[in-house]
């Protein structure tokens, strides 16, 4: 119940309590589908039999307990509807939610002002601290990317947060079965174009030393394959450090396959039992073939940034990323004024409908004295482990994508 009440203090109460009409339609605002809408004045309607305009807040916060928010449960899903296998439902008053609502609340209100000289600040939702590192730099890297303040706050602000929970919009994605390593929490924005991910504390030290260098490398290399960092975050709940970051492919497609690529031999491959669904992550082992690219123009386009992404990385000392490969096709159910083109992904074209996005992830991982020890000992132990210093991981990445994962067709 104590979880609920702190969920339940989004809804903008009156003197005496309660929730209006108008507050209830703001956060329910963004909704497809006239089924939804209908849905949405019959929920309202059981709250309000008498159309008094307003609500008791507690009597809403119980309807919202009754009711649940579950894809079996939820009033507001069409009928026959599912949830996709690969998320799990996010809840009102569940730990996760605990976690994500200050933090996208916090997104919304740094938004408003960031002074160009800003390194660190902090804002305080409902008792919970939330900091905000380089404010100033992630919003310039945003602006890089052509990720404007609207489009960002309609992603992460806390309206559409509300809005999708109670359209059973917003959901937690379970990790790639090969890449989620941390065990930590995983989000993705309603509309799938940016994750929240909880990172460790090393890995954000990593990130704020690297950036103003990173910055200048997406300046130079707009079309860089590293991963786009959009903000760095710190709760006090739990002292866990988030990452945003924008999904490597855009919502409106289909994935086929999904490979996580290093350029070793040791320990790479996915057992069958892990599997399970189109985003369990393959990998260098499990690749039966070179992936064919049909465009002369994008095979050297992603040969020669692939070699000068792993030349930056090398400079910071980084050690131990993927090249993530997310095969997709356009999803039938996207009309045509929602192309991929439009989204601004970066794709490359295989045969037929397949496209291929494409990122370096997991790049926050430095070489330091502890793996140097760790990685001499693989080396006798082992033939080709993953682990390497810096300029022969960087080495062996380049050529191992360059000769065995990418070929032109022809």
């Amino acid at each position: 119940a104590d979880q609920m009440q702190f969920g339940c203090r989004l809804f903008h109460k009156d003197d005496e309590g309660r929730v209006s009409h108008e507050s209830y339609k703001t956060i329910c605002m963004y909704y497809t589908g006239g089924e939804r809408e209908e849905s949405l004045v019959q929920v309202w309607a059981a709250l309000d039999p008498e159309n008094k305009g307003y609500v008791d807040g507690d009597a809403l916060e119980a309807e919202l307990l009754r009711t649940g928010l579950e894809e079996e449960q939820n009033p507001l899903r069409r009928p026959g509807e599912s949830m996709d296998d690969s998320k799990l439902p996010l809840l009102f008053g569940s730990p996760e939610w605990k976690i994500i609502m200050p933090l996208f609340r916090a997104i919304q209100c740094g938004l408003r002002t960031t002074p160009p000289d800003c390194r660190e600040r902090a804002m305080d939702v409902n008792g919970i601290i939330i900091w905000e590192y380089e404010p100033a730099k992630f919003a310039e890297l945003r602006k890089v990317f052509g990720l404007t303040p609207d489009k960002y706050l309609q992603s992460l602000g806390i309206r559409n947060l509300i809005a999708s929970l109670l359209l059973a919009d917003l959901a937690i994605p379970k990790p790639l079965s090969a890449t989620g390593k941390s065990g930590g929490y995983f989000f993705m924005a309603h509309d799938g174009s940016l994750i929240v991910k909880s990172i460790m504390e090393n890995e954000a030290m990593n990130l704020i030393e690297c950036l103003p260098s990173l910055l200048q490398h997406f300046k130079t290399y707009p079309n860089s394959l590293i991963t786009k960092f959009c903000g760095l975050f710190k709760s006090s709940e739990g002292d866990t450090w988030f990452i945003v970051m924008q999904n490597v492919m855009p919502p409106n497609v289909s994935v086929k396959t999904v490979y996580d690529l290093k350029g070793s031999a040791y320990h790479r491959s996915t057992p069958m039992e892990k599997r399970t669904s189109p985003f369990s992550a393959l990998k260098d082992l499990d690749l039966p073939e070179p992936l064919v690219l049909v465009d002369q123009q994008e095979h050297t386009l992603l040969m020669s940034q692939i070699e000068r992404d792993a030349a930056w990385l090398e400079t910071q000392e980084f050690v131990d990323y993927s090249l993530l490969v997310m095969i997709a096709v356009p999803r039938d159910d996207v009309p045509t004024s929602q192309s991929v083109a439009a989204e601004g992904w970066k794709c490359f074209h295989s045969r037929g409908q397949e496209r291929f996005y494409i990122g370096v992830i997991d790049v926050l991982t430095k070489f330091n004295a502890i793996f140097a020890l760790a990685t001499k000992v693989k080396n006798e132990l082992h033939e080709n482990p993953s682990w390497q210093p810096p300029p022969q991981y960087s080495k062996r990445f380049v050529a191992h994508m360059q000769e065995n994962v990418f070929r032109l067709e022809g």
